[in-house]
C-alpha cells in the first residue's frame, strides 16, 4: 500500500498485500508516434511508473496538456500478494482536453489583459513624472539623473 494510504485494506487485516501501481507511457515526437503505429513496438513508449495517484495523475495532466505531447496514456494495475487482478487506463473523457485548454486560455487572457493594464498605467505614471521632472527645470533633471545612476550601480 501507499505509505500514506488513509482507509480499510486486506493488508490492515494480514488476509492479503495489495500494491496499486500506475504506469504512465508517452511519446513526444510525431515521428515515434507515426513508428509505433506502423511497428506496434511498444518499446517506442518513454515509461514512468508511480505508486501514488497524486503523482501519476499530475504527471498525466502535464503530458496531456502538451502540445508536442503526440501520444499519452495512463495505466492502473491493482496486484494482490503480488498477482495482477485488475488493469485499466484511465482517461479523460474525449472533450477534457479542450475545456481545459479553454479553462487555462481563458485565465491567461485574464493575466495578460491585467498586465497590459498594469503596464499602461506605470508607462502613463512615468510621463507624468518624466513631466514633472522637466518643468521643474534643468538642477531636478540633473539631481533626478544622478540619482537613477547611484541606484542602478549600487
Amino acid at each position: 500500500m501507499h505509505k500514506d494510504f488513509w482507509g480499510w485494506s486486506l493488508e490492515n487485516v494480514g488476509k492479503a498485500k495489495v500494491d496499486t501501481k500506475y504506469l504512465l507511457e508517452y511519446i513526444d515526437d510525431p515521428k515515434i508516434a507515426d513508428k509505433l503505429e506502423q511497428t506496434g513496438d511498444d518499446e517506442l513508449f518513454t515509461n514512468r511508473e508511480f505508486d501514488d495517484i497524486s503523482k501519476a495523475i499530475t504527471a498525466y495532466m502535464t503530458r496531456y496538456m502538451k502540445e508536442d505531447c503526440a501520444i499519452v496514456h495512463l495505466w492502473e494495475t491493482v496486484l494482490i500478494n503480488g498477482e495482477v487482478v485488475l488493469e485499466q487506463m484511465i482517461e479523460p473523457t474525449g472533450d477534457f482536453k479542450y475545456w481545459m485548454r479553454c479553462a487555462v486560455d481563458d485565465e491567461m487572457r485574464r493575466r495578460v489583459a491585467s498586465a497590459e493594464r498594469r503596464a499602461e498605467d506605470l508607462e502613463r505614471s512615468n510621463n507624468l513624472y518624466a513631466g514633472f521632472i522637466k518643468a521643474m527645470g534643468k538642477q531636478f533633471e540633473n539631481m533626478f539623473n544622478e540619482f537613477c545612476k547611484r541606484e542602478t550601480e549600487g
